[in-house]
C-alpha cells in the first residue's frame, strides 16, 4: 500500500510540464515534474534520506568547511549543507547544462550563491572535452561511463559534449590544506577516473567523503581512497564513507 500511496504521489506531481517552487527539507527548491528525482522531490518521498543523515553527521562532527559536490544535480547536497552549516564554502561541479541552471536557481533561491561557486565541468583524469550520455527522464542518470548493462536498461537518446578535467588541475583544489573537506562523488560509475583526477587533493588534505560507488568500481574506490589515507567508515546501498583525521 505504501508504494501505491507513493506512486500516486509522484503522479500528482507530475500533472504540468513547467518548473515550479517548493518547501521541501527546510528549503526552497526549483523542481521540474518531467524529471524521475525532481517528482520524488515534489511528492515529498524521501530521496536518500539515511544517506543524507549520514553524511551530514559525519561533516558536522568532523567540522568540514569545504564541500566538494561532484555531480550536484539539482543541488540536494550544497543546499542542505550549505544552509546547515553557515561557515561552509561550496565547490559544485555539474557538466549538464540543463541541470546546471537548476542548481544555480536553486542556490539562489536559498541565498546561498555568495559561498558557492558552480562548475560547469565533468571531473575525471584528463582534460578536454566528452560526450555524456543523457538519460531524459532522470537528470540523475546521466554518465560519461555508461555500462552495456545500464545501456541496456535506461533511456540514453541524448547526449551532450562537456567539458572534463582534472580536479588537480583547477585553482579551488589548491591552497585549502587549512580546511576540513566534505567530498560528495555521484558521476553514475565514473567514480575511479573521478578519483585519479584528484589524487593529489586526497593526499594533500582531511575530512569525510561519500562515494556513490558502482560495484565494479568497488575494489578500485577503496585502493585510491585507502592510498591517500582515507580509510572506509562505512556504507549505506551504494554509497560508502571515508574518513581522514
Amino acid at each position: 500500500m505504501r508504494r501505491l500511496w507513493w506512486s500516486l504521489r509522484k503522479r500528482v506531481a507530475g500533472l504540468g510540464r513547467r518548473p515550479r517552487v517548493v518547501a521541501r527539507l527546510g528549503a526552497q527548491w526549483e523542481l521540474d515534474p518531467r524529471d524521475w528525482l525532481d517528482r520524488r522531490m515534489l511528492a515529498g518521498q524521501p530521496f536518500e534520506a539515511a544517506q543524507r543523515a549520514r553524511f551530514a553527521e559525519r561533516v558536522e562532527a568532523a567540522g568540514a568547511d569545504l564541500l566538494f559536490d561532484i555531480g550536484a544535480n539539482f543541488g540536494l547536497y550544497s543546499v542542505t549543507l550549505g544552509l546547515a552549516r553557515s561557515a561552509m564554502r561550496i565547490e559544485a561541479f555539474e557538466p549538464v547544462a540543463r541541470t546546471r541552471a537548476k542548481l544555480v536557481r536553486n542556490l539562489g533561491l536559498n541565498g546561498l550563491e555568495g559561498r558557492a561557486r558552480v562548475h560547469a565541468l565533468a571531473l575525471s583524469d584528463r582534460g578536454g572535452e566528452a560526450e555524456i550520455a543523457i538519460d531524459p527522464r532522470s537528470s540523475g542518470l546521466s554518465t560519461l561511463s555508461a555500462s552495456d548493462a545500464e545501456a541496456a536498461r535506461r533511456d540514453f537518446s541524448a547526449s551532450e559534449t562537456v567539458r572534463v578535467a582534472r580536479l588537480d588541475d583547477l585553482d579551488c583544489a589548491r591552497g585549502v590544506e587549512a580546511r576540513v573537506l566534505a567530498i560528495k562523488i555521484d558521476v553514475e560509475g565514473h567514480e575511479t577516473a573521478t578519483l585519479a583526477g584528484m589524487a593529489g587533493l586526497l593526499a594533500r588534505n582531511r575530512g569525510v567523503a561519500m562515494i556513490e560507488t558502482r560495484a565494479r568500481n568497488l575494489d578500485a574506490v577503496i585502493a585510491a581512497m585507502a592510498s591517500a589515507g582515507w580509510r572506509p567508515t562505512g556504507e549505506i546501498e551504494e554509497e560508502r564513507f571515508f574518513e581522514k583525521a
